[in-house]
């Protein structure tokens, strides 16, 4: 309606009563109105048929409405996933034991001084607070105990030191302070451990798939694997690289 007045031309006929109206537009000549007089054609009646089940149709139009799955991937993410499986195992206590897919044109350079300087910077901050000193060394005590930390022997293999600092979040009903291993801190070529490894394809589904999913049932469960990064052991060929 809003552009009526377009194709509308000024010419208008109109006839006698009962009989149709001409309207000239940039169409042609259309005809409206009243067809009175003229013999009414016998009425006929319609109807269509659908044997097709209602909920095969809205299933039918949810998978309309997905989000596209990602069916290809990198040369990189390749990489990775031939690497995982040629190279993972699992120890003797069950856990997984992985090689660090590094990229051979990317060399790492000397690291332990910066990690040294950090150290150094913690330590002074210890020694405003201590209370945060007392629960940074409870972490650093359960790394040790659980055997997920040990000291450094002498090595001639490629090591890349890791400054770590705490990060507090009182308002956490588990884990009020983690140590974060910082393994974007860059060594002496100007490079870090995390640009020096290609990136993996990402595995899980993003939130909103899972949180869209949930509705369709009456429950929902949630867990948490305790310790889940520190779950999966490096492989003696690259534990010095943390």
């Amino acid at each position: 309606m809003d552009a009526l007045d377009q194709f509308l031309c000024a010419e208008f006929r109109k006839g006698p009563p009962g009989t149709p109206m001409a309207q000239r537009t940039a169409f042609g000549w259309t005809l409206f109105g009243s067809v009175d007089g003229i013999e009414t054609a016998p009425s006929h009646l319609q109807s269509l048929n659908c044997d097709v089940q209602l909920y095969r149709a809205l299933t039918r139009l949810w998978e309309l409405e997905e989000v596209p799955q990602k069916t290809h991937i990198t040369d990189e993410e390749r990489y990775c996933e031939d690497c995982f499986e040629a190279t993972h195992r699992r120890a003797s206590d069950g856990r997984f034991v992985v090689e660090l897919p590094l990229k051979s044109d990317v060399p790492l350079g000397a690291s332990r001084n910066n990690a040294v300087r950090n150290l150094l910077r913690l330590k002074r901050r210890h020694y405003r607070d201590e209370n945060l000193r007392l629960r940074y060394n409870e972490v650093m005590k359960e790394l040790i105990e659980m055997k997920h930390m040990e000291l450094a022997p002498e090595s001639s293999n490629q090591t890349f030191y890791m400054p770590h600092h705490p990060v507090v979040k009182e308002s956490s009903l588990t884990t009020k302070l983690r140590v974060m291993f910082n393994a974007s801190a860059k060594s002496a070529t100007g490079n870090s451990l995390n640009y020096a490894l290609f990136v993996w394809p990402q595995l899980q589904q993003d939130l909103f798939s899972i949180l869209t999913r949930s509705r369709m049932h009456r429950y929902a469960v949630t867990a948490d694997i305790a310790k889940m990064y520190r779950q999966l052991c490096v492989s003696p060929k690259h534990v010095d690289l943390q």
